[in-house]
């Protein structure tokens, strides 16, 4: 059984993929193939173009958000990054660029983290009722 290339192993998500040598326009043809175009770029990497299986980049977005380390495995480099930017098709709703920043583990970064609120305050539902949702109290 043949090793999957997106690998969640307790807090390390890694992500194998290639570098790319179709540029501009040409990445029609990397679409067309089933893979995602990227760009890999950092503090003290020069910017490289990568491609990913679509599938694969799919599930770690999904595992990782826009808040988790990533670790892109390039040419057997682990390079830890996040996910900066995730372009979709305002059409079809499909993923059409990716950008990966690379991270130094070593030193604070500042990431967007969503929040849901779960749940309902007692303050509300003490003060709300009925079926209509009508105030039935007030706040003071």
């Amino acid at each position: 059984m043949a090793p999957k290339d997106t690998k969640k192993t307790h807090d390390k998500i890694l992500l194998t993929v290639e570098k790319r040598e179709l540029l501009g326009k040409k990445v029609r043809q990397v679409r067309a193939e089933g893979k995602l175009p990227a760009n890999i770029y950092g503090k003290d990497i020069p910017s490289m173009a990568i491609q990913i299986d679509g599938k694969e980049f799919k599930k770690a977005l999904h595992a990782a958000g826009l808040t988790q380390v990533i670790y892109l495995i390039v040419d057997k480099q682990e390079i830890p990054s996040m996910i900066q930017n995730v372009q979709t098709d305002p059409v079809s709703d499909l993923y059409i660029h990716a950008d990966f920043k690379k991270v130094n583990l070593m030193q604070k970064l500042e990431a967007q983290v969503p929040v849901v609120i779960v749940g309902e305050s007692e303050a509300v539902a003490a003060c709300v009722g009925g079926e209509n949702g009508n105030i039935i109290g007030t706040i003071v």
